[in-house]
């Protein structure tokens, strides 16, 4: 169920073109690393939050007449995200290209490129996740004009919980049975 647009555009090349096969595979993990990002950092950020909250009361305590001593949860969140995301994305990428150094001939990256190209849950979680991201965006323009950052933290935290849905809404496809198919498992024959 691949568009034809992305089916063209992201189908990997000849087993010997090695770079470009390398490339939709990096491009790959870097976007699961974005997503990986905006997944972790809710909890991670909220983690911080709190320990942040602890460590600055004394100062809260200080400065109780100002209701703007310290941000919210929400907006501690969103400021940060983006900067989380970058991390996650770059240890990712990291990791993919170390993978693809590690593979020595060329059809195992293109086994690795055409199964990205061609898994119809990855391609769904990957509309999802860019679908919730462009509704974040757009929510947080539509409302106000906020720093970059409020923009990017709406787009991913959406992403990810647009994500969230794309996960609980998934069911595998069921293969439908092959006419003439023996129904029972035949006995394997030992080697």
């Amino acid at each position: 169920m691949t568009p034809e647009w992305q089916g063209k555009l992201f189908e990997p090349h000849d087993e010997d073109d090695r770079a470009y096969n390398t490339a939709l595979v990096l491009a790959h993990t870097a976007q699961k690393g974005v997503q990986a990002g905006a997944l972790l950092s809710v909890p991670v950020l909220s983690l911080a939050y709190i320990v942040h909250s602890r460590k600055t009361a004394a100062a809260a305590a200080a400065a109780a007449a100002s209701a703007s001593a310290r941000p919210t949860l929400v907006p501690f969140i969103m400021r940060r995200v983006p900067r989380f995301a970058l991390v996650t994305t770059l240890v990712a990428s990291a990791m993919g290209l170390g993978r693809c150094v590690w593979l020595t001939h060329p059809h195992e990256v293109f086994d690795r490129a055409y199964r990205v190209a061609h898994n119809e849950s990855q391609q769904r979680a990957d509309r999802w996740f860019a679908t919730g991201a462009g509704a974040g965006a757009g929510a947080v323009l539509a409302v106000r004009r906020g720093p970059m950052r409020m923009v990017l933290g709406s787009a991913l935290l959406v992403g990810a919980a647009s994500l969230l849905v794309h996960v609980a809404t998934w069911k595998e496809p069921q293969a439908a049975p092959r006419s003439g198919q023996a129904k029972e498992l035949l006995p394997v024959a030992n080697k």
